[in-house]
C-alpha cells in the first residue's frame, strides 16, 4: 500500500466522521461511491499530495469547495 492509499482511506474515515457527527449530510450508498483523487501535486511548489475531494463533495452539499 502507498502513501496515497494511506491518505484515499483517511479522507473517506474523516467524511464518515462529519456524516456521524452531523456536520454534513450524506447518505453511506453515496460515501461507498464516492470517487476522488489523492495524487503528487502537478506543480511541487503546491505541497506534497493533491486531493479534490472539496469539489468532489460541493456540488452534492450544495457548498463552496473552499
Amino acid at each position: 500500500m502507498n502513501i496515497y492509499n494511506v491518505i484515499h482511506h483517511d479522507v473517506i474515515e474523516q467524511v464518515e466522521n462529519l456524516v456521524d457527527d452531523g456536520a454534513i449530510n450524506l447518505s453511506k450508498e453515496f460515501i461507498a461511491d464516492l470517487h476522488f483523487s489523492v495524487e503528487p501535486p502537478k506543480d511541487k511548489s503546491h505541497g506534497d499530495v493533491a486531493v479534490n475531494i472539496a469539489m468532489v463533495l460541493a456540488k452534492p452539499l450544495k457548498m463552496n469547495p473552499r
